[in-house]
């Protein structure tokens, strides 16, 4: 009788992805995955072929949430304000007195290094597109006189993404980390 699944993923790939968010792809076992999915090994092998297969699933799940909650910043903000918000929504995670786990793709990144693999393209190709929708938000303000037409909206949008990357690992470092406020000051002043 073929295996069948009993679970439903998008629970077990979120509790995974807390998992990896945590402890990393190296720090966490296969242990850690089944104690917080509350899967045997068998059904996450199953499913997911091994732990590097699950954990590219995780990274994009991520992806997918950060789309999502950056589409809904852009439901109330002006495109301007929307990136404004990526900053204060870091401010906000590193004051909130809960873990401080940082950016998911951010923290892959810095585990995982300039090896080339299948971990890392995935890693790279979430990190690309998340620059290509602060690109977007940039030509969007652009058209709509709300940021400096002259401003190059590719170049812009890497030192958005520095700031951004640059924030969150200060403020995992330290909550009340001064970075964590000029990063959002400096990201005002280019896009004005």
């Amino acid at each position: 009788m073929p295996w069948e699944k009993q679970f439903d993923e998008d629970v077990v790939l979120e509790k995974a992805m807390r998992a990896f968010w945590r402890g990393g792809f190296k720090g966490t076992s296969m242990k850690d995955l089944v104690r917080e999915t509350g899967l045997n090994p068998g059904s996450i092998y199953a499913a997911f072929k091994d732990k590097e297969h699950l954990f590219q699933r995780c990274l994009a799940k991520y992806e997918v949430q950060a789309e999502e909650d950056l589409a809904s910043l852009q439901r109330t903000f002006s495109p301007k304000n929307t990136i404004l918000a990526l900053f204060d929504a870091v401010f906000d995670d590193t004051q909130s007195g809960e873990e401080a786990c940082g950016c998911f793709l951010m923290n892959s990144i810095l585990e995982t290094g300039p090896q080339e693999d299948d971990v890392t393209r995935t890693i790279r190709k979430g990190l690309e597109t998340f620059e290509g929708l602060i690109r977007a938000l940039i030509e969007k303000g652009q058209a709509t006189g709300e940021i400096p037409s002259d401003l190059d909206a590719a170049n812009t949008a890497r030192l958005i993404q520095g700031l951004l990357a640059g924030a969150r690992l200060m403020g995992r470092a330290r909550a009340d980390h001064p970075f964590v406020k000029e990063a959002r000051e400096h990201a005002e002043k280019l896009l004005s």
